[in-house]
């Protein structure tokens, strides 16, 4: 009796929580219009929602006696030691006043806060259930935004920023090409996850490759190879990923959208630009102040470009195009340079480590769903290109990404085999 009762509970606890999916992949793929027309508030509700990873964590750790494992884990250490290094900077220059110090931090976090609110609240999500339901949804969106691409490219509907092989970029009813492309890869992941599902999820994917490749923007065409070549090596061959052919694919995104990153690094004229002074003031800045930093907000943050960090006076680099303080547009165009600078070389050492063990989780989605693991390691391999020339994981339109990795990793919860994890999912679908 009390089987049956906690079996109920669990198939309805999946239905509210397929809802919530699916309410969120379409609020997530259209997130900048609904914020510009309908709901102004938007980012703060993002916020909020990362906060709720805080109480959903330490009921985690209490509930279920995971404590000591999770304080072992190098994402967690990595957590401690970056947000401490940005607090140390601070204690030792006040940049910035403790408020705006507080905010940047948070800015920092965010990303990984989402993702593990995702992850518990998606964490044992029978996805295969509502598979076919979601698929639905997320055919409907594909085809919906494929169509206006098309529609845009005939009809020139939207503006163009940039013209490449002859060819406008498109960007639809979103502000930048960027959008287009991160809410498309959004759907492709999903798409990716859906496959062992529903077969049909692939046919779709080649139309979110189309919608990437039209925003024109190189790092998007870097990565959407990249994916190409994942798919060749991963779905056709088989092969699991590794140093000859993670070289492959570092070499191929290169080829075709490396120029720009020669362009604001190594050229002659990279400390011409706002991109080449970060790199350049973020490595004298960590040096400098070995091994802290500066502190949260000080350099490269949406902080520093808000409340203008005093250290682009310092530097000379009020006299870059976009950094000026009356037009600060370029003054958060970076991410290594901004953790280096603000957390010195403990706090970036911190951010790889969670970095690499995400990386490493992602890994071990392979031996549970081939396609999962898709999912998430384009998910990833995005935010590490965007690394190059963006705020990246710190940027508002890595929300979709969070959400991708935390339902990913729900799967993989390190506290049951794959047999006993599929058992278990099998045993609530009989009994429901």
């Amino acid at each position: 009796m009390n089987n049956d009762t906690g079996n109920r509970q669990n198939s309805f606890t999946d239905r509210i929580r397929a809802v919530l999916l699916t309410l969120l992949v379409y609020f997530l793929t259209f997130e900048e219009p609904i914020e510009v027309s309908f709901m102004p508030s938007l980012y703060g509700i993002l916020n909020i929602t990362a906060l709720m990873s805080i109480p959903l964590l330490l009921y985690h750790m209490l509930r279920y006696k995971t404590v000591c494992r999770y304080l072992k884990d190098p994402a967690l250490i990595g957590v401690l030691i970056f947000c401490l290094s940005l607090t140390v900077g601070y204690r030792h220059y006040h940049y910035q006043s403790w408020m705006n110090t507080l905010f940047s931090i948070f800015d920092s976090m965010r990303f990984w806060m989402l993702l593990c609110t995702f992850y518990f609240v998606f964490r044992h999500f029978d996805f295969g259930r509502h598979a076919d339901n979601l698929f639905t949804h997320t055919a409907i969106i594909t085809v919906f935004m494929t169509g206006t691409v098309i529609a845009d490219m005939a009809l020139h509907i939207w503006p163009r920023q940039v013209y490449r092989f002859g060819l406008g970029s498109i960007q639809i009813f979103y502000e930048h090409p960027t959008y287009l492309a991160v809410h498309s890869l959004f759907i492709l992941c999903i798409l990716c996850m859906l496959v062992p599902y529903q077969k049909k999820a692939v046919l779709f994917m080649p139309c979110m490759l189309f919608n990437m490749f039209m925003t024109l923007r190189l790092r998007i065409l870097g990565l959407t190879v990249c994916i190409l070549m994942m798919f060749v090596f991963f779905i056709l061959l088989g092969q699991r990923l590794s140093w000859k052919n993670g070289l492959a694919l570092t070499a191929g995104a290169f080829l075709v959208g490396g120029r720009r990153f020669i362009r604001y690094y190594t050229s002659a004229e990279a400390l011409t630009m706002a991109r080449g002074q970060f790199a350049y003031n973020g490595w004298k800045i960590a040096v400098k102040n070995f091994p802290f930093g500066t502190g949260a907000g000080t350099f490269g943050s949406r902080v520093a470009q808000r409340f203008y960090s005093p250290l682009y006076y310092q530097y000379g680099m009020i006299h870059t195009l976009g950094m000026d303080p009356i037009w600060p547009a370029y003054a958060c165009d970076t991410f290594w340079p901004m953790i280096m600078a603000e957390s010195g070389f403990l706090g970036l050492a911190g951010y790889l480590a969670m970095v690499f063990s995400l990386f490493v989780k992602i890994q071990r989605l392979r031996d549970k769903s081939l396609w999962v693991y898709m999912g998430a390691i384009c998910a990833f391999m995005y935010e590490l290109l965007e690394t190059t020339g963006a705020l990246a994981f710190s940027d508002v339109t890595a929300v979709g990404i969070a959400l991708v990795l935390g339902l990913a990793l729900g799967m993989d919860t390190g506290e049951m085999s794959s047999e006993e994890y599929l058992e278990n999912i099998i045993c609530r679908r009989k009994n429901a």
